[in-house]
């Protein structure tokens, strides 16, 4: 098993200084957000969905694997003017 921290922004910064998920060596993107949504709730379903996972580097895609233990942040659309 290996520990991911999820850091929000915007409108997901309810996560708080971060949310902690326990997951198997080879998850997804698209399988961490749906690990998410069973935490966090079905009203914020489109939002993560619609939401890209950042590390300390780069944007990551929805088919990065993770490999080991990590920070990531989820940063949702931006809206507004």
């Amino acid at each position: 098993m290996i520990k991911i921290e999820i850091q929000g922004y915007g409108m997901l910064r309810e996560l708080g200084e971060g949310l902690i998920v326990e997951l198997q060596e080879g998850c997804s993107i698209s399988q961490i957000k749906d690990i998410l949504i069973s935490r966090i709730g079905k009203e914020k379903e489109a939002l993560i969905h619609d939401s890209v996972f950042a590390n300390d580097i780069e944007i990551l895609p929805h088919d990065f694997i993770v490999t080991q233990d990590s920070r990531m942040y989820i940063l949702p659309p931006v809206c507004g003017g």
